[in-house]
């Protein structure tokens, strides 16, 4: 919204959806992470599809688990490192 009108300021555009500025970078931030994450999963799904392409989406996910839990312990391993 803020690249479609450059002239208004946050302030002003946060009150006309009702929410507050601090609302407004926790929500970006956040979308963020979970865009950065479904990169990932869509990375690893793609590489297991290259390997067995006839996988069906159970036996992908029993597959997927264990890197999948590998990476939610980095993932709270970071942001621990981060507070």
């Amino acid at each position: 919204m803020r690249q479609k009108l450059p002239g208004k300021s946050l302030v002003n555009l946060c009150a006309l959806f009702g929410v507050s500025r601090q609302a407004y970078y926790l929500a970006h931030q956040n979308a963020t992470k979970t865009n950065i994450s479904h990169m990932i999963v869509l990375a690893l799904v793609a590489e297991f599809r290259v390997a067995v392409p006839m996988l069906g989406t159970r036996k992908l996910l029993h597959m997927l688990s264990p890197e999948l839990k590998s990476m939610i312990l980095k993932w709270e391993e970071i942001s621990f490192l981060n507070y």
